[in-house]
């Protein structure tokens, strides 16, 4: 039985994650997941540099 795709405190993002997504969207998650890491990276960055 699987757990309902709507729990308490996991965004979709999270879901996404861990892979609890339908898995057509195996292919276009792992993109997605790559493309958050980078902006992630990237806001991190300009994040830090207007702290300054």
């Amino acid at each position: 039985m699987r757990r309902p795709s709507r729990q308490r405190g996991a965004s979709l993002r999270d879901q996404r994650l861990a892979g609890i997504r339908p898995q057509k969207f195996g292919a276009e998650r792992d993109a997605f997941v790559a493309i958050r890491i980078e902006v992630d990276r990237l806001l991190g960055v300009v994040v830090a540099v207007h702290q300054d």
